[in-house]
């Protein structure tokens, strides 16, 4: 008898502590999905398992080796931003008539220089993909010497003129 209740006092001790430590984890990772999904998953023990890709058809046509497989959907993938794009119907609207017209200043007061325009060139994480201009964050961090001079002068003509387009 002595054994079932210390057995269930260890058992309660142990899940309190647990409850405690992961109450504390989440607090401390408020805001970063990738942690808490890696907790979430060690919760329930779940082990992420790599997908392998055997074979894909596409219409009637079956692909089964890794090249083929990965052409086709890189394919397909840079087709769906110009696909969507096309469903989009045209209007006569511009931007401008959805933004507040700005407050005249004769000029800004605060103008960026080559070193802040390069910083933020180097702080641009180099493993997300291309913006809709098609440069990669890799290539622009460095190119980012040489088009920083040239960036500065577009970003502050801009910000004087209030010319964003």
């Amino acid at each position: 008898m002595r054994l079932k209740a210390l057995r269930k006092k260890a058992n309660t001790g142990i899940k309190k502590a647990k409850v405690s430590c992961y109450n504390s984890f989440f607090k401390n990772n408020r805001g970063n999905s990738k942690n808490t999904w890696k907790a979430v998953n060690t919760i329930f023990s779940k082990i992420p398992q790599p997908t392998i890709m055997h074979s894909l058809k596409i219409d009637d046509t079956i692909y089964t080796t890794p090249d083929k497989i990965s052409n086709r959907l890189n394919y397909r993938f840079c087709k769906v931003g110009p696909v969507f794009a096309n469903e989009i119907p045209l209007t006569d609207s511009k931007f401008t008539d959805y933004v507040l017209p700005l407050p005249h200043f004769s000029s800004l007061t605060k103008t960026s220089n080559d070193i802040i325009v390069l910083k933020l060139i180097q702080s641009l994480p180099r493993n997300k993909a291309s913006g809709l201009d098609g440069i990669s964050a890799k290539l622009l961090n460095e190119a980012g010497p040489i088009v920083s001079a040239p960036l500065t002068y577009i970003i502050n003509r801009s910000l004087n003129y209030r010319h964003f387009c």
